[in-house]
């Protein structure tokens, strides 16, 4: 592009725009349909352990551990399954984030050594401090995720009682619980 422009000729500098145009329509379509594969593998891990999950809480065995309200073990596994399918972009994001920052730090390295070794060294720093900061928020949605388990498992008690609520006109004291 610079020698196009410097030149001052025009079909050159067409001619690299449209390379540079084809170039960025690959990435988006690779991002696009690399998106959707990765999607398309949470989902399938996310529905096997769902099945997993539903065929153990409603074996006729039961489960073991303390006896909770019905919707408690659901809320529970529920959860425990969407966060154990997103680890399959454990395996597939950080080998391609850790091979950009390689391939960053060798191009800035050979540009100029100064800015590569800020990119060396900040980098790793930057992602401690990110992981500190992202502590608090880890506490408080395993707090939430606990509190979600409790209201589905009281929500699930009450609509199991509900004919029987009705029955016994008992549906205000029902609604203060």
């Amino acid at each position: 592009i610079d020698q196009a422009v410097a030149t001052g000729d025009p079909v050159r500098l067409a001619w690299c725009l449209a390379l540079l145009a084809l170039d960025f329509a690959m990435l988006s379509f690779c991002y696009r349909f690399g998106s959707r594969l990765g999607l398309l593998g949470m989902e399938a891990v996310q529905h096997r352990l769902r099945t997993l999950v539903a065929d153990r809480l409603l074996a006729p065995a039961g489960v073991a551990g303390r006896a909770g309200l019905p919707g408690v073990s659901l809320s529970i596994a529920a959860t425990d399954v969407g966060v154990l399918s997103r680890a399959v972009m454990i395996g597939v994001y950080p080998v391609g984030e850790f091979a950009a920052v390689i391939l960053c730090a060798v191009v800035l390295l050979s540009i100029s050594w100064q800015v590569g070794l800020i990119v060396l060294l900040g980098v790793p720093l930057l992602l401690v401090l990110m992981d500190r900061a992202g502590g608090p928020l880890r506490r408080r949605s395993r707090e939430q995720a606990a509190l979600a388990a409790e209201a589905s498992g009281k929500a699930a008690d009450l609509l199991a009682g509900y004919r029987v609520l009705s029955g016994l006109g008992a549906q205000d004291a029902a609604a203060d619980r």
